[in-house]
């Protein structure tokens, strides 16, 4: 591994995103973000593992050492405050280096590939950062916890809540994150039914999966037909989307494969852009919480008896919810 990971042209692209990420901050708070904040959004974009890249388990720690041999002490992060664009640029970033690495070096792309990337990045540019320039970080390194577990499309999850279980379905993971279809109410029992009904489309990370916390309990090929192979994202007018302005009156939704098109009132006020409520994307921890949150207190039934399920209220989960990001953990809800 050497420090020029990156051919030339897969570098230039490559900051490309990064400087998009800069202007992205800069634009909306007044100032660039700090390494700490950088670090922290492309940990926030590590993908799930895949044949290009090998995943991690956890959440990805970034750790800088500076040209004086100490290491960065990280400062107070406004990651929280940061808008989506902001990180629609770093998962172009993360991504496009993994598939640089995968192409150019004929192998699976690692996470300490992407430190490399970064250090390659940044280097060559003082101005940048508010907190450091590039020519004081002498290294960037990363870690996760342990290896990566994953579940593939028709993967049926469950996911404990408060007298029960929540169930989903894993319907696809592209670039947005993993896609989970979500069904209605709660079972005191994690086994796989034939009756779920559908309540709406999530996309999420898979690190819950990986983690056991939401533990695969089966596989229901038919019941992927109950939900969109390829659920789109929505943006709002007023949001800054790949340099493009005109994002119409009410907004646009965008598949994985780029297609997009402009959305009308109504569908804009059913999946929440109208009143700020729609979330792209939600962190596995956060969802897991509102799940929780939204399920009834329901005791668990006799080993004799079966109890019907209790309804989650999942209303305008129908075609995902706005990226994990932490902005979106804050005040969302899970309608």
């Amino acid at each position: 591994m050497t420090s020029d990971i990156l051919p030339t042209h897969a570098r230039e692209q490559a900051f490309d995103h990064l400087h998009e990420m800069v202007t992205s901050v800069r634009d909306d708070l007044g100032v660039p973000p700090t390494l700490t904040e950088f670090l922290e959004m492309i940990a926030w974009s590590i993908p799930d593992a895949s044949d290009k890249f090998e995943g991690v388990a956890s959440h990805a720690i970034f750790t800088a050492t500076l040209a004086n041999g100490h290491t960065y002490r990280s400062t107070a992060s406004h990651v929280p405050d940061f808008n989506d664009a902001t990180f629609c640029a770093a998962d172009d970033l993360t991504r496009l280096i993994i598939e640089s690495v995968a192409c150019t070096h004929r192998r699976t792309a690692t996470l300490a590939d992407i430190a490399v990337a970064l250090l390659q990045l940044l280097r060559p540019h003082d101005h940048l950062l508010l907190d450091i320039a590039g020519t004081d970080v002498r290294s960037i390194s990363a870690r996760a916890k342990r290896p990566v577990a994953r579940a593939t499309n028709g993967d049926l999850l469950a996911i404990p809540v408060r007298g029960g279980f929540a169930i989903a379905i894993v319907i696809t993971n592209n670039r947005f994150g993993l896609g989970l279809g979500l069904f209605e109410g709660t079972t005191p029992h994690p086994h796989p039914r034939n009756d779920n009904i559908p309540a709406g489309v999530v996309y999420t990370d898979g690190r819950a999966i990986a983690a056991g916390t939401w533990p695969i309990i089966g596989h229901a090929d038919a019941q992927l037909a109950q939900f969109p192979a390829e659920p789109e994202i929505y943006y709002s007018p007023h949001q800054q989307f790949r340099g493009t302005t005109d994002l119409g009156e009410f907004g646009a939704a965008e598949t994985a494969a780029g297609a997009l098109r402009l959305i009308g009132r109504d569908e804009a006020a059913r999946i929440g852009l109208l009143d700020d409520s729609y979330h792209q994307f939600w962190d596995s921890d956060y969802l897991h919480h509102k799940l929780e949150a939204a399920a009834p207190d329901v005791e668990r039934p006799d080993p004799a008896g079966d109890e019907p399920s209790a309804h989650i209220p999942t209303k305008n989960v129908t075609t995902s919810p706005e990226v994990s990001r932490p902005k979106s953990t804050a005040n969302q809800d899970l309608h």
